[in-house]
Protein backbone atom coordinates (compact mmCIF):
# COMPACT_ATOMS: atom_id res chain seq x y z
CA UNK A 1 0.00 0.00 0.00
CA UNK A 2 1.08 3.52 -0.98
CA UNK A 3 0.64 5.99 1.48
CA UNK A 4 1.99 10.11 1.32
CA UNK A 5 2.41 12.38 4.09
CA UNK A 6 1.82 16.23 3.15
CA UNK A 7 3.79 17.95 6.02
CA UNK A 8 6.96 16.86 7.79
CA UNK A 9 6.30 18.37 11.67
CA UNK A 10 5.97 16.61 14.63
CA UNK A 11 2.42 14.83 13.24
CA UNK A 12 3.63 14.19 9.68
CA UNK A 13 6.77 12.88 10.25
CA UNK A 14 5.78 11.00 13.15
CA UNK A 15 3.04 9.01 11.37
CA UNK A 16 4.66 8.81 7.95
CA UNK A 17 7.87 6.82 10.20
CA UNK A 18 5.51 4.93 11.82
CA UNK A 19 3.30 3.58 8.89
CA UNK A 20 6.62 3.20 6.97
CA UNK A 21 7.16 -0.16 8.83
CA UNK A 22 4.75 -1.79 6.94
CA UNK A 23 4.23 0.15 3.86
CA UNK A 24 5.33 2.48 1.48
CA UNK A 25 5.35 6.38 2.51
CA UNK A 26 6.23 9.22 0.66
CA UNK A 27 6.35 12.63 2.47
CA UNK A 28 6.19 15.60 0.39
CA UNK A 29 7.17 19.11 2.29
CA UNK A 30 7.58 22.69 1.12
CA UNK A 31 11.38 22.94 3.01
CA UNK A 32 14.24 21.74 0.27
CA UNK A 33 16.54 20.94 3.35
CA UNK A 34 14.08 19.43 5.63
CA UNK A 35 13.55 17.17 2.07
CA UNK A 36 17.33 16.68 2.15
CA UNK A 37 17.96 15.67 5.82
CA UNK A 38 14.92 13.03 5.71
CA UNK A 39 16.30 11.33 2.61
CA UNK A 40 19.17 11.11 4.54
CA UNK A 41 17.41 9.55 7.51
CA UNK A 42 18.49 12.29 9.39
CA UNK A 43 15.66 13.88 11.43
CA UNK A 44 14.59 17.60 10.86
CA UNK A 45 13.18 17.78 14.38
CA UNK A 46 14.24 16.60 18.31
CA UNK A 47 12.19 13.41 18.34
CA UNK A 48 14.73 10.51 20.05
CA UNK A 49 11.93 7.67 18.27
CA UNK A 50 11.85 9.29 15.27
CA UNK A 51 16.21 9.88 15.13
CA UNK A 52 16.25 6.11 15.99
CA UNK A 53 14.01 4.92 13.55
CA UNK A 54 15.15 6.60 10.65
CA UNK A 55 18.63 6.19 11.69
CA UNK A 56 18.83 1.99 12.31
CA UNK A 57 15.06 0.65 11.69
CA UNK A 58 13.98 -0.61 8.05
CA UNK A 59 11.52 1.71 6.42
CA UNK A 60 9.87 2.11 3.22
CA UNK A 61 10.25 5.64 3.39
CA UNK A 62 11.48 8.51 1.50
CA UNK A 63 10.77 12.61 0.94
CA UNK A 64 9.99 14.94 -1.93
CA UNK A 65 9.25 18.40 -2.71
CA UNK A 66 7.01 16.78 -5.52
CA UNK A 67 3.20 16.46 -4.94
CA UNK A 68 2.64 14.18 -7.73
CA UNK A 69 5.48 12.26 -6.91
CA UNK A 70 4.32 12.02 -3.75
CA UNK A 71 0.28 11.85 -4.56
CA UNK A 72 0.28 9.88 -7.79
CA UNK A 73 -0.80 6.44 -7.05
CA UNK A 74 -1.52 6.75 -3.43
CA UNK A 75 -4.32 4.72 -1.50
CA UNK A 76 -4.21 7.22 1.64
CA UNK A 77 -3.24 11.00 1.62
CA UNK A 78 -2.47 12.51 5.31
CA UNK A 79 -2.28 16.15 5.84
CA UNK A 80 -0.41 17.12 8.35
CA UNK A 81 -0.03 21.08 7.52
CA UNK A 82 0.20 23.67 10.25
CA UNK A 83 -2.60 25.49 10.61
CA UNK A 84 -1.87 28.17 13.27
CA UNK A 85 -4.16 27.25 16.25
CA UNK A 86 -4.35 29.37 18.42
CA UNK A 87 -6.48 28.39 21.84
CA UNK A 88 -7.08 31.73 22.96
CA UNK A 89 -8.28 33.45 20.25
CA UNK A 90 -9.92 30.04 17.95
CA UNK A 91 -7.94 31.00 15.29
CA UNK A 92 -6.76 28.81 12.43
CA UNK A 93 -5.90 29.04 9.05
CA UNK A 94 -6.82 25.95 7.06
CA UNK A 95 -5.52 27.79 3.93
CA UNK A 96 -2.73 24.64 3.80
CA UNK A 97 -5.08 22.18 3.73
CA UNK A 98 -7.22 23.22 1.03
CA UNK A 99 -4.31 23.63 -1.11
CA UNK A 100 -3.69 19.59 -0.46
CA UNK A 101 -6.84 18.50 -1.02
CA UNK A 102 -7.00 20.25 -4.54
CA UNK A 103 -3.73 18.74 -5.40
CA UNK A 104 -4.69 15.28 -4.13
CA UNK A 105 -7.98 15.73 -5.89
CA UNK A 106 -6.49 16.41 -9.05
CA UNK A 107 -3.78 14.01 -9.30
CA UNK A 108 -4.74 11.11 -7.22
CA UNK A 109 -8.92 11.54 -6.93
CA UNK A 110 -9.36 7.74 -5.76
CA UNK A 111 -6.75 8.19 -2.69
CA UNK A 112 -8.47 8.75 0.77
CA UNK A 113 -7.84 11.70 2.17
CA UNK A 114 -6.84 11.86 6.22
CA UNK A 115 -6.78 15.28 8.01
CA UNK A 116 -4.46 15.28 11.10
CA UNK A 117 -4.27 19.02 11.35
CA UNK A 118 -6.24 21.10 13.72
CA UNK A 119 -9.40 22.32 12.58
CA UNK A 120 -12.51 23.98 13.53
CA UNK A 121 -15.50 21.74 14.26
CA UNK A 122 -17.48 21.20 11.23
CA UNK A 123 -14.46 21.91 8.90
CA UNK A 124 -14.49 18.47 7.43
CA UNK A 125 -17.81 18.51 6.65
CA UNK A 126 -17.47 21.63 5.08
CA UNK A 127 -14.65 20.64 3.21
CA UNK A 128 -16.50 17.94 1.92
CA UNK A 129 -19.70 20.30 0.57
CA UNK A 130 -16.84 22.43 -0.69
CA UNK A 131 -15.03 20.14 -3.04
CA UNK A 132 -17.70 17.84 -3.70
CA UNK A 133 -15.70 14.92 -2.51
CA UNK A 134 -17.01 12.33 0.48
CA UNK A 135 -13.91 10.74 0.54
CA UNK A 136 -12.02 12.85 3.24
CA UNK A 137 -11.49 11.78 6.89
CA UNK A 138 -10.69 13.52 9.85
CA UNK A 139 -8.56 11.53 12.33
CA UNK A 140 -7.15 14.10 15.51
CA UNK A 141 -3.70 13.33 16.74
CA UNK A 142 -2.91 13.00 20.72
CA UNK A 143 0.73 13.68 20.47
CA UNK A 144 3.89 15.47 22.68
CA UNK A 145 6.46 17.57 20.87
CA UNK A 146 9.66 15.52 21.24
CA UNK A 147 7.66 12.18 21.88
CA UNK A 148 5.36 12.16 18.89
CA UNK A 149 6.87 8.74 17.49
CA UNK A 150 6.32 7.16 21.00
CA UNK A 151 2.69 8.45 21.35
CA UNK A 152 1.91 7.11 17.93
CA UNK A 153 3.80 3.53 18.73
CA UNK A 154 1.84 3.32 22.37
CA UNK A 155 -1.47 5.87 20.92
CA UNK A 156 -3.86 6.38 24.23
CA UNK A 157 -6.42 5.92 21.42
CA UNK A 158 -7.40 5.96 17.71
CA UNK A 159 -10.16 8.35 16.73
CA UNK A 160 -11.40 8.09 13.20
CA UNK A 161 -14.12 10.43 12.03
CA UNK A 162 -15.91 9.72 8.38
CA UNK A 163 -19.37 11.41 7.65
CA UNK A 164 -22.34 11.88 9.85
CA UNK A 165 -21.10 8.75 12.34
CA UNK A 166 -24.77 7.01 11.87
CA UNK A 167 -22.45 4.38 9.44
CA UNK A 168 -18.75 3.88 9.70
CA UNK A 169 -16.97 3.33 6.51
CA UNK A 170 -14.65 1.06 5.28
CA UNK A 171 -12.11 3.62 4.63
CA UNK A 172 -12.47 4.91 8.35
CA UNK A 173 -12.02 1.20 9.45
CA UNK A 174 -8.96 0.49 7.49
CA UNK A 175 -6.92 3.94 8.22
CA UNK A 176 -7.51 2.98 11.93
CA UNK A 177 -6.51 -0.63 11.37
CA UNK A 178 -3.23 0.95 9.53
CA UNK A 179 -2.47 2.93 12.77
CA UNK A 180 -3.06 -0.42 15.02
CA UNK A 181 -0.94 -2.39 12.89
CA UNK A 182 2.04 0.16 12.50
CA UNK A 183 1.85 0.79 16.80
CA UNK A 184 3.64 -1.51 18.89
CA UNK A 185 0.85 -1.13 21.92
CA UNK A 186 -1.67 -4.01 21.70
CA UNK A 187 -5.20 -3.82 22.47
CA UNK A 188 -5.22 -0.03 21.56
CA UNK A 189 -8.97 1.87 22.02
CA UNK A 190 -10.53 3.11 18.31
CA UNK A 191 -13.29 5.40 18.56
CA UNK A 192 -15.30 5.09 15.16
CA UNK A 193 -17.26 8.04 14.92
CA UNK A 194 -18.27 11.53 13.05
CA UNK A 195 -15.65 13.61 11.46
CA UNK A 196 -17.60 16.54 13.41
CA UNK A 197 -16.96 14.28 16.82
CA UNK A 198 -13.71 14.16 15.97
CA UNK A 199 -12.80 17.41 15.99
CA UNK A 200 -14.69 18.34 18.80
CA UNK A 201 -12.61 15.11 20.88
CA UNK A 202 -9.57 16.82 19.11
CA UNK A 203 -10.14 20.79 20.76
CA UNK A 204 -11.44 18.77 23.75
CA UNK A 205 -8.13 17.58 24.19
CA UNK A 206 -6.51 20.88 23.75
CA UNK A 207 -8.45 22.65 26.32
CA UNK A 208 -7.00 24.08 29.35
CA UNK A 209 -7.15 23.70 33.04
CA UNK A 210 -8.46 26.86 34.68
CA UNK A 211 -8.60 28.32 37.98
CA UNK A 212 -9.71 31.69 39.76
CA UNK A 213 -7.84 33.34 42.88
CA UNK A 214 -10.08 36.51 43.90
CA UNK A 215 -9.80 39.51 40.85
CA UNK A 216 -7.21 36.78 39.25
CA UNK A 217 -7.62 33.86 36.79
CA UNK A 218 -5.00 31.52 35.04
CA UNK A 219 -5.37 29.35 32.32
CA UNK A 220 -2.87 26.66 31.82
CA UNK A 221 -3.20 25.27 28.21
CA UNK A 222 -1.76 21.87 27.32
CA UNK A 223 -0.92 22.48 23.60
CA UNK A 224 0.78 24.70 23.32
CA UNK A 225 2.39 24.82 26.41
CA UNK A 226 1.61 28.27 27.81
CA UNK A 227 0.25 30.04 30.78
CA UNK A 228 -1.92 33.22 30.70
CA UNK A 229 -3.14 35.29 34.16
CA UNK A 230 -5.84 37.79 34.07
CA UNK A 231 -6.59 40.18 36.13
CA UNK A 232 -10.50 40.19 36.10
CA UNK A 233 -10.96 43.09 37.91
CA UNK A 234 -9.01 45.59 35.53
CA UNK A 235 -9.38 43.75 32.37
CA UNK A 236 -12.82 41.59 32.72
CA UNK A 237 -12.81 40.73 28.54
CA UNK A 238 -9.65 38.74 29.40
CA UNK A 239 -7.29 40.71 26.76
CA UNK A 240 -3.92 41.26 28.59
CA UNK A 241 -1.81 38.23 29.49
CA UNK A 242 -0.10 39.51 33.02
CA UNK A 243 2.18 36.01 33.07
CA UNK A 244 5.20 37.66 32.84
CA UNK A 245 4.51 40.88 34.66
CA UNK A 246 3.34 38.72 37.99
CA UNK A 247 5.81 35.48 38.07
CA UNK A 248 5.29 35.29 41.40
CA UNK A 249 1.55 34.90 41.13
CA UNK A 250 1.42 32.52 38.57
CA UNK A 251 3.88 30.80 39.89
CA UNK A 252 1.92 30.12 43.08
CA UNK A 253 -1.20 29.91 41.26
CA UNK A 254 0.49 27.24 39.29
CA UNK A 255 1.32 25.13 42.38
CA UNK A 256 -1.97 25.48 43.96
CA UNK A 257 -3.34 24.32 40.86
CA UNK A 258 -0.65 21.42 40.45
CA UNK A 259 -2.14 20.35 44.29
CA UNK A 260 -5.52 20.17 43.75
CA UNK A 261 -5.57 18.68 40.33
CA UNK A 262 -3.39 15.81 42.25
CA UNK A 263 -6.50 15.25 44.46
CA UNK A 264 -9.12 14.72 41.70
CA UNK A 265 -10.80 11.45 40.84
CA UNK A 266 -10.12 10.09 37.14
CA UNK A 267 -13.08 10.87 34.82
CA UNK A 268 -15.21 8.49 33.26
CA UNK A 269 -13.30 8.13 29.87
CA UNK A 270 -10.10 7.64 31.16
CA UNK A 271 -9.24 6.92 27.06
CA UNK A 272 -10.40 10.32 25.88
CA UNK A 273 -8.99 12.78 28.94
CA UNK A 274 -7.33 12.41 32.73
CA UNK A 275 -8.00 15.01 35.53
CA UNK A 276 -11.09 16.61 36.09
CA UNK A 277 -10.79 20.76 36.80
CA UNK A 278 -13.39 23.58 38.01
CA UNK A 279 -13.32 26.40 36.30
CA UNK A 280 -13.86 29.62 37.61
CA UNK A 281 -13.67 28.12 41.22
CA UNK A 282 -11.24 29.26 43.70
CA UNK A 283 -8.88 26.99 44.79
CA UNK A 284 -10.03 26.11 48.52
CA UNK A 285 -13.88 26.37 47.33
CA UNK A 286 -15.53 23.12 48.39
CA UNK A 287 -16.42 20.39 45.57
CA UNK A 288 -20.50 20.26 45.00
CA UNK A 289 -22.56 18.71 42.71
CA UNK A 290 -23.45 21.55 40.92
CA UNK A 291 -19.48 22.56 39.75
CA UNK A 292 -18.70 22.31 36.26
CA UNK A 293 -15.86 20.23 34.79
CA UNK A 294 -13.66 20.53 32.14
CA UNK A 295 -11.32 18.10 31.03
CA UNK A 296 -8.14 18.36 29.89
CA UNK A 297 -5.23 15.23 27.98
CA UNK A 298 -2.29 14.45 28.53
Amino acid sequence: MKIAVAGTGYVGLSIAVLLARHHQVVAVDIVPAKVALLNQRKSPIEDSEIEHFLAQESLNFKATLDPKAAFLGADFVIIATPTDYDPVTNYFNTSSIESVVQKVLSIAPQAVIVVKSTVPVGYTERLRTQTGSQNILFSPEFLREGKALYDNLYPSRIVVGDGTGKVFSDRAKAFATLLQHGAIKADIDVLLCGSTEAEAIKLFSNTYLAMREGDWKLQSMQRPKKDVLYNLASDPGEKTDLATQEPARLAAMKAALTAFNATQAKPLWPSLAEGPVRIDKTINDPRSPQDAFVYYAN
